[in-house]
């Protein structure tokens, strides 16, 4: 047990019954910039990523080894032979949200098209997003490892959080969006 106790990993719960963009999994990177504790001061930006998973999520525990159905990583996704990148706009591997074909990359503009056309609140799910991020930093939680999911009500549940986020730019949509997120930051 003690051997146990020192080891890192991750604690998460399983969702069975995930929100679905068209059959995938999917989650989200939003990112949020502390500038203050005390004061607290929060930026949450507007614009983030929406990764999906490569294969249609079936809730068979058989499939549990199919990463690229059960897991929303890029690094493990980028490899799959059905992975379509998002070109941000131009010519090639894109198609609208939803779309046969459509990128396993997504911005947060493409979410909200997609949650409107199927009749989804895209707002009340970033403003319980938003609750959710305040509640986690009063918490002080700051080196939050655990995730969880959800599909009641849009429901907004903490995925994880990093004091490190990621911000290499494999696409144009990942330049775009994470170019827009630093020069928000200094300005």
């Amino acid at each position: 047990a003690e051997e146990f106790c020192q080891k890192r990993g991750v604690v998460q719960t399983y969702i069975s019954n995930p929100l679905l963009i068209d059959g995938y999994k999917f989650d989200l990177r939003i990112y949020v910039v502390v500038t203050s504790f005390d004061p607290l001061k929060i930026y949450l930006n507007k614009e983030g990523l929406v990764r999906l998973a490569t294969e249609k999520y079936k809730a068979d525990a058989e499939t549990l080894s199919t990463r690229t159905m059960h897991l929303t990583n890029y690094s493990i996704n980028k490899y799959s032979p059905t992975f379509v990148p998002n070109r941000d706009g131009k010519a090639g591997g894109e198609s609208s949200p939803g779309g046969v074909g459509h990128p396993s990359k997504w911005s947060f503009k493409e979410l909200r098209a997609y949650l409107e056309q199927h009749h989804l609140d895209y707002d009340g799910l970033f403003d319980r997003i938003a609750d959710l991020i305040i509640k986690t930093l009063i918490a002080g939680l700051r080196d939050l490892r655990f995730r969880r999911a959800g599909r009641q009500r849009l429901a907004a549940l903490v995925v994880g959080g990093e004091h490190l986020p990621f911000l290499a730019t494999d696409s144009p949509l990942d330049k775009r969006i994470k170019t827009e997120l630093v020069a928000d930051t200094f300005t």
